[in-house]
């Protein structure tokens, strides 16, 4: 074998190597991505803070979601928000209560556009 036909040989595996290993990682890429469906929708309110994150436990409760997380950094300023984690589905709803603008914030999340987007629409038709 001369030299030349070893430079082509190399060139041509060099070349296929790295083709095949961009065209993985693009297949790759595309299969292992994942997209969060996310729903948000704001609310007119003119409750309590208090008021707003008793119900919004309540109403997360009964759809199943486990409200595990209340933030109440901004109290001061009459805003506090409540998350829960669904026990069944890959889902998050968080509800924000803004007394000193008057709304009330609602927002889903999931894995599943479908569930996501059934869950929120459950939780828009709740009142808290």
């Amino acid at each position: 074998m001369t030299s030349t036909t070893r430079i082509k040989q190399m060139k041509f595996f060099s070349s296929f190597a790295i083709a095949t290993v961009i065209g993985t990682g693009l297949l790759a890429t595309k299969s292992a991505e994942a997209k969060p469906f996310i729903y948000i929708d704001n609310y007119a309110y003119g409750g309590t803070t208090g008021q707003c994150l008793k119900n919004a436990k309540q109403v997360l409760e009964n759809h199943n979601f486990n409200p595990s997380n209340v933030n109440t950094t901004l109290q001061r300023e009459r805003v506090v928000s409540i998350t829960g984690y669904h026990q069944k589905e890959y889902l998050v709803a968080e509800i924000q209560c803004d007394q000193k603008m008057g709304v009330t914030v609602l927002g889903v999340s999931g894995l599943d556009n479908d569930i996501t987007y059934e869950y929120y629409k459950k939780l828009h038709k709740a009142e808290w």
